[in-house]
Parts: structure tokens; C-alpha cells; sequence
């Protein structure tokens, strides 16, 4: 028996008694609620990611790999539009190209690490800049981690379910 379940059986007895005592309908509607069914199965939240890259078909590979194994996507097209999605949104994980028009991706990751909610998010670039001064510059911008396009699919799973915990 899970919390959720005990609060929804708290939610209906609550419920209950508000129909059946305090409004006096005791005999209409008595033995007519039924309390819920305790389920057994834990209740799991898709961890929400946010992927950035102004590639169409990057994106495109990296949701359907990530949706593969029942993660929430977001895409953005570039860094500008996923600041603005980050302004009313927050992720569990952020995954961004380098280079791209409008904000590239390491003035995405300072801008995110200035907002409370991306203060500890783990953001990781998937580039084709390999360089390590490219590298140095998102480390010192605050990324987690660095992955080089084109990527394998199942390298990107493991990275993701790693930093994810």
C-alpha cells in the first residue's frame, strides 16, 4: 500500500463522510460509495527532458529514443526557445546542441544555471564539437556532460539513466 493509495482512500473517506453525515443523506445514498481499490503496482512519474538542437532530424532521433523508454520530451528548436519554454517549465534533465542559431547552447546553459530551478539539473551537450576547448567552455558554463554526434542510441539511454539516477 503505497501513499498515493492511502491518500486516496483518505480523500474518499472524507468524502464520504461529507455526503453521508454533514448533509444529512444518510439514507439516499448509504452503501452506494464504494472505496477505491488499493493498487499494488507503484505509481512511477516520467522524467521530464528537454532536448535543444536546431537539427529537425537530431531531434527527432533523440525523442524517439528517449520516448523509447517512456521519458516526458520537450524539443526546442534553439537556445532562445528553450529559455523561453524553460520560463514556465521545469526538467528533470536538458540535453543541448552547441551550435545554434538565435542562443547557442553554452549561453543556454549560463542562462539556465542563473534560474533557481536549473540551479542542480543536469545539462548535457550533444555536439559534433569534440575540441577541448569547446568542452572547457561548457564545463565552466556549468554542464554536466559532453557527448559527441553522431551518438549511439543505447550510449545515450545509458548516459541519460545514469545522470538521472
Amino acid at each position: 500500500m503505497g501513499l498515493y493509495s492511502d491518500a486516496l482512500t483518505s480523500c474518499y473517506d472524507d468524502l464520504k463522510h461529507l455526503f453521508l453525515h454533514d448533509r444529512g443523506v444518510n439514507r439516499q445514498l448509504k452503501g452506494r460509495l464504494s472505496a477505491p481499490k488499493r493498487v499494488n503496482e507503484e505509481i512511477t512519474v516520467s522524467k521530464k527532458i528537454l532536448i535543444v538542437d536546431d537539427s529537425p532530424s537530431i531531434r527527432q532521433m533523440v525523442e524517439v529514443t528517449l520516448k523509447s523508454e517512456g521519458y516526458d520530451i520537450t524539443a526546442a528548436t534553439d537556445g532562445q526557445n528553450a529559455l523561453d519554454i524553460c520560463q514556465d517549465h521545469s526538467f528533470d534533465f536538458v540535453l543541448t546542441d552547441v551550435n545554434m542559431p538565435n542562443m547557442d547552447g553554452i549561453s543556454l546553459v549560463k542562462a539556465l544555471r542563473q534560474m533557481a530551478a536549473f540551479a542542480a539539473t543536469p545539462i548535457v551537450m550533444l555536439t559534433t564539437e569534440a575540441g577541448s576547448d569547446m568542452k572547457s567552455q561548457g564545463k565552466a558554463a556549468g554542464a554536466t556532460g559532453w557527448m559527441v554526434k553522431p551518438f549511439d542510441p543505447s550510449k545515450l539511454l545509458q548516459l541519460v539513466a545514469k545522470v538521472l539516477g
